[in-house]
């Protein structure tokens, strides 16, 4: 949701926050006293948790849930829903999944299904006049991720404009270049790793490493652990 919704539009937006309890889902642009805006807000987030019911199983609740709007007659039917106590007229709308739950395995989950649909996203994406640079960055990362990082310069090639222009506009539409990169690479080595029939000295050839002990330090910078520790404890 956070990084596709621009395919539907730009009208709204999406932040996922990592956050020591869990994830914390926020949906932005409307206001917390629109009359039209509530609703759409409970909307959104039903929606979303419905989703992630469809994946996860129907016991998933929300372990906090926050919504700008004031305090109704009747609290119930969010009490009910998202399966956790409302903390009406907070300073956001969001709800919080624990770490717990959101660390385990998808029973739905499928790798190279997901990569399959993450490419033709992306790509579709940065295609479109509404993508942002980094969003064009991730797809050429994603595309040519055996090639190794590409430099500014390669980027703004592919991209059709000059590296000023490209270093300009991606100042203006995200976070800047080195963390866009680290963050695609970071992800696609989660990915990898999660699909049991690719060695970790495949998994570093494949994101562009010269030799698995890169791959490994790069790994340790992004996670805490090394990639044979994360893949233990993805499979336990």
């Amino acid at each position: 949701m956070e990084r596709f919704s621009r395919i539907i539009g730009t009208d709204f937006s999406y932040h996922l926050i990592d956050e020591p309890a869990g994830f914390t889902f926020c949906p932005r642009s409307w206001p917390g006293d629109d009359p039209v805006g509530q609703p759409m807000t409970d909307f959104t987030l039903s929606i979303l948790l419905t989703m992630c019911r469809t994946n996860f199983g129907h016991e998933l609740n929300a372990t906090e849930l926050e919504l700008r709007r004031p305090l109704p007659a009747n609290p119930a039917p969010w009490q009910d829903f998202f399966g956790c106590e409302v903390n009406f007229g907070a300073e956001r709308d969001s709800f919080l999944l624990n770490r717990e739950t959101v660390d385990m395995p998808l029973p739905s989950a499928n790798i190279p299904l997901a990569n399959t649909f993450d490419s033709i996203l992306a790509e579709q994406m940065a295609s479109s006049s509404t993508a942002t640079c980094s969003a064009a960055a991730r797809r050429i990362c994603y595309a040519n991720s055996t090639s190794g990082t590409p430099s500014a310069q390669e980027l703004a090639s592919a991209l059709g404009m000059s590296q000023r222009s490209f270093q300009r506009k991606l100042g203006r539409t995200g976070p800047d270049l080195p963390k866009v990169l680290d963050e695609t690479r970071h992800e696609l080595a989660r990915r990898y790793l999660d699909d049991q029939s690719k060695s970790v000295t495949e998994i570093a050839f494949l994101l562009g490493f010269s030799e698995q002990s890169a791959f490994t330090r790069a790994f340790r910078h992004w996670s805490g652990m090394s990639p044979s520790v994360y893949r233990g404890e993805r499979l336990a």
